[in-house]
């Protein structure tokens, strides 16, 4: 009876220890997709600062090349 009592308790032990560690590797993944989630709001963030700057430069170089006469008189017509 006595065995019996401390291999349901050992059981229990065990029971709660697996119970804990799977918490904790619950905790860790979903700490890990919070992170990849951030790094991914960044880097989109970051590809949207990259083509508003961009098409800014571009925007600024055509209304540079289209006036009459720029200040470093270079030739921006197509030559085909």
């Amino acid at each position: 009876m006595i065995n019996i009592f401390l291999f349901i308790l050992c059981q229990t032990d065990v029971l709660k220890k697996n119970k804990v560690s799977k918490n904790h590797n619950y905790k860790k993944q979903t700490e890990k997709e919070n992170v990849q989630g951030e790094k991914d709001k960044l880097i989109s963030l970051i590809n949207s600062l990259v083509e508003f700057n961009n098409k800014e430069i571009d925007d600024s170089f055509e209304k540079f090349k289209n006036e009459p006469s720029n200040p470093y008189n270079l030739p921006f017509k197509n030559i085909g």
